[in-house]
């Protein structure tokens, strides 16, 4: 297999890892907002919204993981 290949198929994995992290992420923001909707407590809404701040940054790394993908191939192409 070719250096680039590897390399290719490690930046793959990577970002299919870090689309799980965002998938789990997203589920437990969901969990929470259910939860909210039985119990509007001050703590529930708090850990609501920090579930929401953990959604998005896992979302953030994970496009950063793509963009990141498509510079290396991009160099590689040129």
């Amino acid at each position: 297999m070719h250096s680039d290949d590897i390399f290719e198929q490690e930046i793959g994995q990577s970002i299919e890892g870090s689309g799980h992290t965002v998938q789990e992420k997203a589920q437990d923001f969901l969990a929470h907002t259910q939860q909210l909707a039985e119990d509007a407590s001050t703590e529930v809404f708090s850990e609501c919204v920090q579930a929401h701040i953990d959604a998005t940054q896992s979302h953030i790394e994970s496009v950063k993981e793509f963009q990141k993908g498509l510079q290396t191939r991009q160099g590689q192409t040129r």
